[in-house]
């Protein structure tokens, strides 16, 4: 138990932090492992640096509630990619991994942190996205451990009929995130999971992911 401690109490703090200059909030689904899973969670993304786009005027800084939209280096209009700094929270209480003798506590923890750089297209309605990030396994039937990730994502707003209107506030906030989170390193299920030697090894991960994202630092 202590050994899950520090790893939520920092996804607190990170998820804090962002939340005051948050670009989107997001629930988010990641197919399942080899062995544990699928998991789903929460994901907070905050905009920390845009570029390609038009200063602001001087007065342009929304804070609704207390919630400040736009990025941490200062508003741009219309700009075509931000870097990214995400923090996400993923649970997977399914999993069929064999354990002798038979453990009651196989649920699958993944916390996920790191940074990321996005391109907008077609008028800022579909966004596409590459990052790395340190993903931290937990669980109470083994020793915690982490991978290194690569997250490939591509946002679409379905909403969004007339992509010169930015009037529709609500068409541009609600996204659909599709994606695959890519981790080029082997899993064993005896090693990393505490689970029976055989129940399965791999080289390479490559999980299927699907999203809705709530923007609310979108573009203007």
């Amino acid at each position: 138990m202590r050994r899950l401690c520090l790893p939520l109490i920092l996804c607190a703090v990170f998820l804090s932090v962002l939340a005051t200059p948050a670009h989107a909030i997001s629930w988010e689904f990641i197919n399942d492992l080899s062995g544990p899973g699928p998991f789903y969670g929460f994901e907070n993304e905050a905009r920390v640096w845009c570029f390609g786009g038009e200063p602001p005027p001087e007065v342009s800084t929304k804070v609704v509630g207390g919630v400040k939209w736009g990025c941490l280096s200062g508003t741009k209009l219309k700009h075509k990619g931000p870097i990214n700094f995400t923090a996400a929270y993923d649970f997977g209480q399914k999993n069929n991994l064999s354990y002798e003798p038979p453990k009651v506590g196989k649920r699958v923890d993944i916390l996920r942190l790191g940074p990321s750089i996005e391109w907008a297209l077609r008028d800022r309605t579909v966004e596409v996205s590459a990052g790395v990030e340190w993903d931290h396994f937990l669980g109470s039937g083994f020793g915690n451990f982490s991978r290194l990730a690569v997250p490939l994502i591509v946002d679409l707003k379905p909403f969004v009929t007339d992509r010169t209107d930015t009037s529709n506030k609500l068409a541009n906030i609600v996204t659909v995130q599709f994606g695959v989170l890519i981790i080029p390193s082997a899993f064993d299920s005896a090693r990393d999971f505490g689970a029976s030697p055989g129940s399965f090894h791999t080289f390479f991960e490559v999980l299927p992911t699907v999203g809705l994202v709530f923007d609310l630092g979108h573009r203007e």
